[in-house]
């Protein structure tokens, strides 16, 4: 096994090790370095049709350039980019630059991406089920003459990366995001009612005596709430039951 292997696989172990979201976007982007790329962009997709972009819950870390993605969605050629299309119904990876964009027409939008700096790149999907997708992508902020056998070696080397990626991008991006109807059921009526209150602002022992439990009883309804939730910590979980209106669901008044 040569040397840049070794590195790769090393690479992908601690992608596939990373347990929080900066972790992972450190891991990636120390695979970035390695490949010699700029920027960078991993997405996570739970969707009934991923050729569709209607109902789709995607999650993303990248270092795109301020302005740059919410200018690409707000454009209606965002839905007929090539590198995009090609994504949605393939697994393979695409080498693009200039000339992908005038092939189909589409050379302002790759002049409005070299605006932002993305000139050239290599973008790759991992379609695992109806459900879960992955996209990973590279760019360079300046054309580079990279030869085809470099062109392909990036795009085996970037392909690696995803397949180490993919797994914990999923379990960290987009598993815990459950599904509104799925959490009203995980919260109990007492657990709600807990929640509700560390939402306004009250402590244990003053919810304690509110609902006449011991101080006790509402850390561990609290606990509860927070693993179910998949929150970080309890202000969190609460956040998450106030956006998505479980009180009413769990029997709380507002």
């Amino acid at each position: 096994m040569n040397h840049r292997m070794s590195k790769l696989l090393e690479l992908g172990q601690t992608l596939a090790q990373s347990q929080t979201q900066n972790e992972l976007r450190q891991a990636f982007e120390s695979g970035v370095d390695f490949l010699e790329a700029s920027n960078y962009g991993i997405t996570s997709f739970r969707t009934d049709d991923h050729v569709k972009t209607d109902d789709t819950i995607c999650t993303s870390l990248h270092n795109m350039p301020s302005g740059y993605v919410e200018s690409f969605f707000d454009k209606p050629s965002a839905l007929v980019d090539p590198v995009m299309q090609h994504c949605r119904v393939s697994s393979k990876a695409v080498t693009w630059d200039h000339t992908t964009y005038r092939r189909v027409n589409q050379l302002s939008q790759w002049e409005h991406m070299a605006a932002y700096g993305l000139c050239q790149g290599i973008c790759l999907a991992i379609h695992l089920g109806p459900k879960r997708h992955f996209c990973a992508g590279i760019e360079w902020d300046r054309m580079t003459n990279l030869s085809q056998e470099k062109q392909n070696e990036k795009a085996i080397a970037l392909h690696i990366l995803a397949t180490f990626a993919e797994p914990a991008a999923y379990r960290i991006l987009q598993a815990p995001k459950k599904e509104a109807g799925e959490l009203e059921k995980a919260l109990s009526a007492r657990e709600a009612e807990c929640l509700y209150w560390v939402g306004r602002g009250m402590t244990d022992q003053l919810i304690a005596r509110f609902l006449k439990i011991s101080a006790r009883t509402v850390r561990k309804h609290v606990d509860n709430s927070v693993l179910k939730l998949s929150a970080a910590n309890r202000t969190e979980a609460a956040v998450t039951a106030t956006r998505l209106g479980l009180w009413v669901h769990g029997g709380v008044g507002s």
